[in-house]
């Protein structure tokens, strides 16, 4: 071999080596940001863990929305509920236009929870989260607005990580899965004069079965949980509409205890440990230990905290 031909053949090893030098670098570079990126996506998985149903109340131009995200029958319903309904609100503010509920969050500086507590009160509708109206990217068919809405700033519970799970369920579901139900068109609602004498909507009391189903939770109805409610409120109200909630979710109040007034908000205890933390999310509850007393599967305790709250 000549020694020109040697050099040549030296250059190209050299030049090789340095290429894949650089490569590793950028491979390891990227495994590193895919990390960051994955970390960061992870510390903003706030509410939802894509395994359970979600259930978000949504504020809308003159309307609530709620939207269920269903990972076991892989469906999306929105609920629409007529922004002209009145409703208790949350935390003993007073009787409100359901449309006017987010914005009285806003001023009484507690955000989108004082809407997700008065759908879940007045509706028995186990609301965990609340979004704007940017929110209904998610449960649309338009993966180009729930994209946008991954990384736009808007009021919500929901992180990052929420958002881009929701995406990705959302991407799953076939349109005939997407299910939209008018509540003005059920028996929730009627029609009547509301307390400043115009027109609206009044929760008539009654049930539909067919919105109820929707946020029934298998886990409960296969557990045939007994369930306990230790009502140290000082009121009654509040652990009836509690229990129609855990009926809704799918389960059975077996007894309601009246207790002494105690200070506190609300606790949830029972060795199910995945239905507890469902409950204490839902209703705003410390997940307490197991029941020491009793034969209960579950037990919601509620303080003179929840009365106030609720």
């Amino acid at each position: 071999m000549t020694t020109a031909r040697r050099k040549i053949l030296e250059r190209i090893k050299r030049g090789s080596g340095r290429k894949k030098r650089f490569s590793l670098k950028k491979l390891l570079f990227f495994i590193l940001i895919l990390g960051g990126v994955f970390g960061l996506i992870k510390s903003q998985t706030r509410v939802w863990n894509g395994r359970d149903k979600l259930v978000v109340a949504v504020n809308s131009t003159d309307e609530i929305v709620v939207s269920t995200f269903d990972p076991e029958t892989s469906e999306i319903t929105n609920i629409y509920i007529p922004g002209e309904t009145q409703v208790s609100s949350s935390r003993q503010l007073g009787t409100f236009r359901i449309k006017n509920i987010w914005k009285l969050g806003k001023n009484e500086k507690v955000g989108g929870i004082l809407l997700a507590e008065t759908v879940t009160k007045n509706f028995k509708f186990p609301v965990s989260s609340w979004a704007d109206e940017k929110g209904l990217a998610f449960s649309s068919a338009d993966a180009a607005d729930a994209i946008g809405a991954i990384f736009s700033p808007f009021d919500t519970n929901l992180g990052i990580g929420d958002r881009l799970a929701l995406l990705i369920f959302s991407l799953k579901v076939k349109n005939t899965n997407r299910v939209e139900i008018k509540l003005a068109q059920t028996n929730y609602l009627k029609s009547a004069k509301l307390i400043d004498g115009e027109e609206g909507y009044l929760i008539s009391g009654s049930s539909s079965q067919a919105v109820a189903s929707i946020f029934a939770d298998s886990e409960f109805s296969s557990k045939a949980l007994r369930i306990v409610i230790k009502n140290e409120t000082g009121e009654t109200t509040d652990a009836v509409w509690v229990a129609q909630l855990l009926e809704v979710l799918g389960g059975k109040v077996s007894s309601i205890v009246k207790g002494e007034t105690k200070s506190y908000n609300c606790e949830v205890l029972g060795d199910e440990k995945t239905i507890v933390r469902k409950v204490a999310a839902i209703l705003g509850c410390k997940v307490g230990g197991s029941i020491t007393e009793g034969n209960f599967n579950l037990e919601v305790k509620l303080g003179r905290g929840f009365a106030e709250r609720f």
